[in-house]
């Protein structure tokens, strides 16, 4: 799927993700056999308001009680995570925490990237669903010739491109990542350890972090029913498709599993800056079916380290450039006048603008052990500069969509344009 607009479309309303499709295969694990044990120092700047929940509570300000006095309905709110347990009885409205980003989300972030850039499995995937779609009623009289098509879980859909079940087997990114397997046998460990993240700045007062208290819009699960979103359409006389068959413009339905469009991505909204702005959030319109929230302020610099463990000098290079935001020099892009700027996305409320983060390297420190008159002597040495200026060829990424990852990526792709769910 290309993801290239010519320029009297820039305007347009576009869905707030894109499909980054697959590879023809999946790489398997590298076999490079030298080791490197440190740590990476680096830094997360939010460019957009961030969220991540504390879940010790879903009452967390007065809003869920308002809104139940005067309509009799269950309104959830969350305050940002940090370490505080919050009491479910208290209201937080008026109290502020020291904010933290847990190593657990910025790892999930890094993997999908690294599974993505290094052709591997998608790990994330619910492979045991079976999605459920409903037939138009134009179809109806076709119902029994579906009812006799087998159905196939997501997993067997996404073939070799399922979560890695085999350490002998296993992909990239569940060899430096880890991955559970199908029992004891099969699981690896990771290589990987994410600490969580603070503040590069500390603020007494913890209120000088927060954007105002918003409710979002209703953020449901992904819309699977929603083929034409999901699936590559199977033939030109295609009239339907689901995931298991098509019918053509004959009525006729042929059983023919369906083709996964990809590794979902989210754009980045240049105007999400500003919440009050922001399509998707409010101040009120409180309800059961959304939620209200206390996000972080754009601008926001947070700090962490990521410990790596007798990992290659390749994954070593690639995991930097992830982390570093992204070399970008010598590489084309579609749009040539476009800045580049590499963000990623975090936390929650992805489709409304949130969550679009910079990631930088500040020192990438390697330990070894040498052994010297008979005694054991640590040595620390930053290894950065000989990694951090390596670009996307040099650390022989995915060429399947080279330029639709940088694009999606890129911060600048969509500063024009009206990104809004539509029913395309």
């Amino acid at each position: 799927m290309s993801l290239n607009r010519s320029k009297n479309q820039v305007k347009e309303k576009i869905n707030p993700y894109e499909f980054i499709k697959l590879p023809e295969k999946k790489r398997r694990q590298y076999r490079d056999e030298d080791k490197h044990t440190g740590v990476i120092e680096y830094t997360i700047e939010t460019y957009s308001p961030l969220f991540i929940p504390n879940s010790s509570t879903d009452k967390a300000f007065k809003i869920s009680d308002e809104v139940l006095q005067k309509k009799s309905e269950v309104h959830k709110s969350y305050d940002f995570y940090s370490y505080a347990m919050l009491n479910k009885n208290e209201r937080y409205d008026e109290s502020y925490h020291q904010p933290v980003i847990p190593g657990s989300e910025v790892r999930g972030m890094v993997r999908s990237l690294y599974e993505t850039l290094t052709d591997s499995c998608m790990s994330g995937l619910s492979e045991n669903e079976i999605p459920e779609v409903s037939l138009p009623k134009k179809f109806k009289k076709s119902l029994e010739d579906v009812k006799k098509v087998k159905k196939s879980t997501i997993g067997e859909l996404a073939g070799e491109f399922a979560p890695c079940k085999d350490k002998s087997n296993m992909c990239p990114a569940c060899a430096l990542f880890g991955t559970i397997g199908e029992g004891i046998a099969s699981a690896s460990a990771s290589k990987l350890r994410f600490a969580d993240l603070t503040p590069l700045e500390y603020q007494e007062d913890a209120k000088m972090y927060y954007d105002e208290n918003v409710t979002l819009s209703i953020l449901g699960q992904p819309m699977t029913g929603k083929t034409k979103k999901y699936l590559k359409k199977p033939r030109a006389e295609t009239e339907f498709w689901s995931y298991n068959y098509y019918i053509n413009k004959m009525g006729k339905v042929v059983s023919e599993p369906g083709v996964l469009l990809g590794r979902k991505y989210y754009w980045h909204h240049r105007k999400c800056r500003n919440l009050s702005k922001t399509p998707g959030v409010t101040s009120s319109k409180a309800d059961n079916q959304n939620c209200s929230v206390r996000p972080l302020k754009s601008n926001t610099v947070f700090v962490g380290k990521i410990f790596f463990e007798d990992i290659s000098e390749k994954q070593l290079s690639e995991l930097i450039w992830i982390v570093n935001g992204g070399n970008t020099d010598n590489v084309q892009t579609s749009n040539e006048k476009n800045k580049v700027d590499i963000c990623y996305k975090l936390g929650l409320a992805k489709p409304l603008g949130l969550g679009s983060v910079k990631c930088s390297v500040n020192r990438v420190v390697e330990r070894t052990i040498d052994f010297y008159d008979d005694s054991i002597q640590y040595k620390e040495t930053d290894i950065a500069e000989k990694y951090i200026k390596r670009n996307y060829k040099e650390n022989r990424f995915s060429k399947t969509n080279q330029d639709d990852i940088l694009k999606l990526c890129n911060y600048y792709s969509k500063a024009n344009a009206e990104i809004a769910y539509t029913n395309k």
